[in-house]
């Protein structure tokens, strides 16, 4: 590695009376790959805005190259030789993958914008990152590790010495993964710095040189990856403790199924029979893109299916038609994005919490402030939802706080606080996708006491060892096929990898 390529010195941040960064300093040489790492909450968001410059340090200072720099705008920072990819896609749907890598940079001839340019340029990028992608498709139509791979082509075509990569691999398959560490190496030869976001923590491992640790805004560690760093110290530094994953007594009652599906079809997805049993927790292990988040989206009522053979949900032979149908039923669906379909980004974090009961806290055909201040606080603290308050925008929150806050709303509607939850089923579509290990550890208690309670939980994630963890039994889509269930104790990572493939 080079010299110095960057250096933050010193940067503190609040936000409305609440510190976000304390006296945070780290420095990034050319050809490095540095991982930032830390509780949701703990500031990695604000730090990498305060280097790209969307948002200003009310003290300390930005170095690239021993130059301090006065940058105050984003434009300002790319020029300096910033550029971001940003966890969530940023791409837009009706743009194709190549107008998406050029916007903003499009070439011109004679005052029109040269088509034949603009997709040689973004051909380049294709192909130096060796993916297979129809650049010319319609960004709308690609899955979202493909949406996922066209941003970071987007932030490459700027010529960055200084490239941030905020959770690339969160919706990438596992070829597209190893395609985009194999890429990362290329930058380390370019001399180009990465600062690499994950809270896969053996990514961090296997593939950075360097990795900083913040805790509530605070720097705790910046050191080499070595063979003496373990997963277990990279934990204990970000959370003050270390997490045991232990596999969950099951709940689940023999014979009282609650959902049976046969002969359905939804996209490119056919399923021949799917179960799922009262105080269960059922996973769908596949490859991103497989078709679950579509099956979720049939049981959930926001997506009819091509075919469907036969349904028993509870006393019913049929799938709910519409979103309100399924909650009404008793189905309750966290959808794997939660910025765009889980939650309301522009309200607040009392104001989400309330959207899902509205008539259990309405009096009189009004809602009551008292009684919606009273349930989301709450739910903040059961859920310990980290938030400036209840009037707080849930767009400002973590990424693991929104996940908090988009499940927490289910639980707000009536009757869920009960004793017995015998005739609700919850669909968590990647629930856990951004979230740090200590809020994952909250999430797989929660579940766990969602089906002690009787309800019946359907899980789908990227991550198997966290189905194998939190999960009864486990289906397995290959081929574009629903094929059968395993019980979760008998599966291992190698194991479900190979039937998904």
């Amino acid at each position: 590695m080079s010299e110095e390529l960057l250096r933050v010195e010193a940067v503190s941040k609040a936000f409305g009376g609440v510190q976000v960064l304390r006296d945070v300093s780290l420095s990034l040489k050319g050809g490095e790959v540095l991982a930032l790492v830390g509780a949701n909450g703990a500031g990695k968001s604000t730090l990498i805005k305060v280097i790209c410059g969307a948002h200003a340090a009310d003290e300390g200072a930005i170095y690239i190259d021993g130059q301090k720099q006065s940058y105050r705008t984003v434009r300002d920072a790319v020029a300096a030789g910033v550029a971001v990819a940003h966890q969530h896609n940023m791409t837009i749907s009706r743009l194709t993958g190549a107008q998406n890598i050029e916007l903003g940079r499009e070439p011109t001839r004679l005052g029109l914008i040269d088509k034949r340019e603009l997709r040689r340029r973004a051909e380049a990028l294709w192909r130096a990152f060796d993916v297979n992608i129809d650049i010319d498709a319609e960004c709308g139509d690609l899955g979202p590790g493909e949406q996922k791979i066209v941003d970071i082509l987007k932030a490459l075509a700027t010529n960055p010495r200084i490239l941030i990569l905020d959770e690339p691999t969160a919706t990438l398959t596992l070829g597209e993964s190893k395609r985009l560490f194999a890429f990362i190496d290329q930058l380390r030869a370019k001399n180009i710095g990465v600062i690499f976001i994950s809270h896969h923590l053996q990514e961090v491992l296997d593939h950075c040189d360097s990795v900083v640790v913040l805790k509530d805004g605070r720097l705790v560690h910046q050191g080499l990856v070595d063979e003496t760093l373990t997963r277990e110290d990279i934990v204990q530094m970000m959370i003050g403790r270390s997490v045991a994953r232990e596999k969950r007594a099951s709940s689940a009652v023999d014979g009282e199924t609650v959902l049976a599906v046969q002969n359905l079809k939804v996209a490119n997805l056919h399923v021949g029979r799917f179960e799922a049993n009262r105080g269960e927790v059922v996973g769908i292990a596949g490859l991103i893109g497989s078709g679950q988040t579509e099956f979720l989206q049939c049981l959930a009522g926001a997506r009819r299916p091509a075919q469907t053979g036969s349904v028993m949900l509870f006393d019913k032979t049929a799938l709910p038609r519409t979103v309100g149908d399924a909650v009404v039923s008793g189905i309750y669906s966290v959808p794997a994005d939660r910025i765009n379909t889980a939650m309301f980004g522009a309200l607040t974090v009392e104001e989400n919490l309330s959207s899902a009961s509205l008539a259990g806290l309405s009096s009189k055909g009004f809602i009551s402030s008292r009684m919606a201040r009273t349930r989301a606080a709450e739910l903040i603290s059961a859920l310990a939802i980290k938030c400036a308050g209840q009037g707080q925008k849930v767009q400002e929150l973590s990424g693991g706080n929104q996940q908090k806050v988009s499940f927490a709303r289910w639980l707000s509607r009536p009757g869920l606080s009960e004793a017995s939850l015998k005739n609700q089923i919850f669909l968590l579509d990647n629930p856990t996708e951004g979230v740090d290990v200590g809020a994952k550890a909250e999430f797989y208690d929660l579940i766990g006491r969602l089906a002690k309670r009787g309800g019946t939980v359907i899980v789908t994630s990227a991550e198997f060892t966290e189905l194998i963890a939190i999960c009864d039994r486990i289906y397995c889509i290959s081929d574009g096929t629903l094929r059968d269930h395993f019980p979760a104790v008998e599966m291992t990572e190698e194991a479900l990898l190979l039937k998904t493939n």
